[in-house]
């Protein structure tokens, strides 16, 4: 079985899960992650350089470059956090 880095309770790990845990990103409610929102959604998941890694995960994710990643771009959010190993991933 492949390793999984799911070890803390509070930690999604599949992918729904994933959609949950972008639900609770969104703390003002607007329907919408702004690079704030993503950076402190980061920083709980106990990774370094959340600033940085909000920042590229909004160049590769962000695709109207409006500066929210929306419903629709929440997939390539999915992708992006499973390929650069969030701790939330399963593998």
């Amino acid at each position: 079985m492949p390793p999984t880095y799911n070890n803390r309770k509070d930690i999604p790990g599949s992918n729904e899960g994933f959609r949950d845990w972008v639900k609770s990103i969104d703390t003002n409610g607007d329907g919408k992650i702004s690079r704030q929102e993503l950076q402190e959604a980061i920083r709980k998941l106990g990774l370094w350089f959340c600033g940085w890694r909000a920042r590229r995960a909004f160049a590769h994710v962000d695709s109207d470059k409006n500066g929210f990643i929306t419903e629709e771009e929440i997939a390539e959010l999915e992708k992006y956090a499973i390929k650069k190993r969030w701790p939330f991933a399963t593998f």
